[in-house]
């Protein structure tokens, strides 16, 4: 069973490193451009979160995979990488979170220096 899922999918280990790579790059870039323009800082996050939602959908789809076979016939082995699967899907979704917010502080403080209030 979990020799399928290594075959058509990256190992845990793998998946992680690459979006803790694409989050660490997308979150540097975003507050970068934070201090040049929001704009372009808004654009930079919605690459990023289009990345790290196309690697939330993949992971899912391992989870599904791990969890929907026919007699899942479930070794401890398997419930173990079904988990940490589904850690890095947190961790996935806790990056896009924090570039949404890295942009919603960005345009607040933009507000604030335009002297506009935000109601």
């Amino acid at each position: 069973m979990m020799l399928a899922v290594e075959i058509q999918g990256l190992s845990a280990t793998t998946l992680t490193y690459v979006t803790a790579a694409v989050a660490v790059i997308g979150a540097i870039s975003v507050y970068g451009l934070l201090h040049v323009d929001r704009r372009w800082a808004s654009y930079t996050a919605l690459l990023f979160e289009a990345v790290l939602a196309a690697l939330f959908a993949y992971t899912t789809n391992i989870i599904y995979a791990l969890y929907s076979a026919p007699g899942f016939g479930s070794t401890v082995e398997d419930v173990v990488h079904g988990v940490t699967y589904q850690r890095i899907a947190a961790g996935i979704l806790s990056a896009m979170l924090f570039l949404a917010a890295l942009v919603s502080i960005g345009y607040y403080m933009e507000l604030q220096k335009r002297g506009v209030g935000h109601e």
